[in-house]
């Protein structure tokens, strides 16, 4: 039976990603179920009319054969229709509607959803981060930090590379914020940097971290898990594989304001040129007990001395 219904968003959006848009699957159409309609029979329908139900190995002769091969997502009463390259009848009497992932993201549940660099690529849709954006701004110099902390835990959003960093950009904004009111600047940990893996079709588990209430929030109370303690060492020294979202380079000066950066965040800059740079290749040196090989002139100049057994007859 072909599995179809997402249980969560989180899921939706990894399913989404990681097995169909990250394999090829780059021209989709998007829409909704009716209110007055049942969405299982809108599935049956969509499913038989586009042969979406097909064994993994009839989807390899129709690659070979020039065929585009189709997959069906669905949550809630919103739907995506995927496809490969190839001939198929969705290009036809979908082709008003058709899309590519690699030029127009799909956006879904505050998500943008695209294909970039050869991998997928999933970030908060811009609508959705700047209302997050200007909510965090808003309570940044007047909430504290155990409630700034936790709306930064219980964000709606999964840390995927370019999600964690949106989340960091806002997270220097609002330090910056309550750097010019002078006001104690939040812990890098209050940021989620590891998502969890979801089952798209399974038994539905919720993706969001529960904290305390406001009141009995702490700083303690919000520590970060174990995989993630190297992971907030890299973001606060600025040690991040990607670059950040609103700019083409790691700006390590963004961290303190558009003053220049401070000499910690030259240090770590430092190390990263270091790390990136190749190492300096040298001649290995050449031991003094290296035979000579018939043909070749000997590598030093004094006599070696062989021990016999090591001589062949």
């Amino acid at each position: 039976m072909y599995r179809c219904v997402a249980i969560t968003p989180e899921g939706f959006i990894q399913q989404l990603a990681v097995c169909y848009v990250g394999r090829g699957y780059w021209f989709y159409v998007t829409g909704e179920v009716p209110e007055h309609k049942d969405p299982a029979d809108i599935d049956r329908k969509l499913i038989e009319r586009y042969q979406v139900d097909l064994s993994r190995w009839a989807r390899l002769r129709r690659k070979k054969a020039g065929l585009a091969s189709i997959q069906y997502l669905r949550h809630g009463r919103f739907f995506v229709l995927v496809a490969t390259h190839g001939m198929h009848l969705m290009f036809t009497t979908e082709s008003s509607v058709l899309h590519d992932a690699r030029r127009s993201p799909i956006r879904f549940a505050g998500y943008a959803v695209s294909y970039r660099g050869g991998h997928p690529h999933v970030r908060i849709d811009h609508a959705a981060y700047l209302d997050f954006k200007a909510k965090l701004l808003d309570r940044a110099t007047r909430a504290p930090i155990p409630e700034l902390c936790a709306m930064f835990r219980c964000a709606p959003f999964e840390p995927y590379a370019p999600v964690r960093r949106q989340l960091i950009a806002v997270w220097r904004a609002v330090n910056r914020a309550r750097k010019l009111a002078g006001l104690e600047a939040l812990p890098i940990e209050c940021i989620r940097l590891r998502r969890k893996i979801m089952r798209p079709f399974g038994e539905c588990s919720s993706s969001r971290v529960l904290l305390p209430a406001h009141h009995e929030l702490v700083l303690a109370a919000v520590p970060p898990e174990p995989d993630e303690i190297d992971a907030h060492q890299e973001a606060a020294e600025g040690r991040v594989d990607d670059v950040p979202i609103d700019s083409g380079t790691f700006d390590f000066a963004s961290c303190h304001g558009e003053s220049a950066a401070c000499q910690e965040c030259q240090h770590a800059e430092v190390d990263r040129e270091n790390r990136l740079s190749p190492a300096p290749t040298s001649d290995l040196p050449v031991s003094a007990g290296m035979l000579r090989l018939e043909g070749e002139e000997t590598l030093t100049e004094e006599p070696v001395d062989v021990p016999l057994d090591l001589v062949d007859a």
